[in-house]
């Protein structure tokens, strides 16, 4: 009994799992029926079928993702250091150094060496970046970045 039930599963399974779009009739939008030529898709049921319209997508690298100072503090320093109350580093520099200390780029006390040697060694609770985490050059763009935002540099 077991393994009918068994068998049974499995051939429905694969029943509804088998979508050949090459011989199967569809309609359009007024009920008129149409024959669909189109290939079955490859990459199985859960893939787009293919379009004319559709356009490939662009390789891209990750240098392309991370490309500015700007992009490299918001995906590595602003998770824990951007405004707000649900940001663990702003948080914490409130309670401890106070609501003045508490966005890094509102901070006018910041040098760019400094931050360069929290950002490699870590502080209290904020983790070190390892050199294959971020990059000298990628920690010195941030760095520089976090400095030329503070206020007294404008």
């Amino acid at each position: 009994m077991f393994r009918v039930l068994i068998l049974s599963t499995l051939a429905i399974t694969i029943a509804s799992c088998s979508n050949d779009r090459s011989t199967q009739d569809t309609a359009d939008r007024d009920g008129n029926a149409a024959t669909e030529s189109a290939a079955p898709v490859a990459g199985g049921p859960f893939s787009a079928p293919p379009s004319s319209h559709a356009q490939p997508m662009k390789p891209f690298s990750v240098d392309e993702l991370y490309n500015t100072p700007e992009k490299l503090y918001a995906v590595n320093c602003g998770i824990c250091h951007a405004e707000g109350d649900n940001q663990a580093g702003t948080r914490r520099l409130a309670n401890t150094r106070g609501e003045e200390y508490a966005v890094l780029v509102k901070r006018s006390d910041l040098h760019v060496d400094y931050v360069t040697y929290i950002v490699r060694h870590g502080l209290n609770m904020m983790p070190a970046f390892r050199p294959s985490e971020l990059t000298d050059e990628e920690v010195s763009a941030i760095a520089e970045y976090i400095v030329a935002q503070s206020p007294a540099s404008e």
